[in-house]
């Protein structure tokens, strides 16, 4: 965790956006990264979670596999909008894919 405040909800910030990272044996000794409108906000491991509170507003998330003997460095960015009152999850997944390596797909 390298953003302590995104963990606390707040009146301005109470809209919960979890993201979740994939299991299995592909891109097990790589680590998640993931920012929040270019800031790192901290680090998932093979089947973590993690729920940051935002204000209802457009952000960027990013997601990177921080660069190893083992794992190729690799990006994914969305831009997503939060509306007041919504709940978002996001599920990153790792592919065999040169081009689409990483993916960050909208579960709800």
């Amino acid at each position: 965790m390298y953003s302590k405040d995104y963990f606390i909800k707040t009146d301005e910030r109470n809209t919960p956006v979890t993201i979740i990272r994939d299991g299995g044996i592909w891109g097990a000794a790589c680590i998640h990264r993931v920012y929040i409108n270019n800031k790192k906000v901290f680090a998932l491991k093979p089947n973590e979670r993690a729920t940051v509170y935002l204000s209802p507003q457009e952000y960027e998330i990013k997601v990177d596999l921080a660069a190893s003997s083992f794992c190729p460095y690799s990006q994914v960015e969305e831009m997503i909008n939060l509306e007041p009152n919504s709940q978002h999850t996001y599920r990153i997944a790792s592919t065999l894919s040169v081009n689409e390596a990483l993916q960050l797909i909208k579960v709800n």
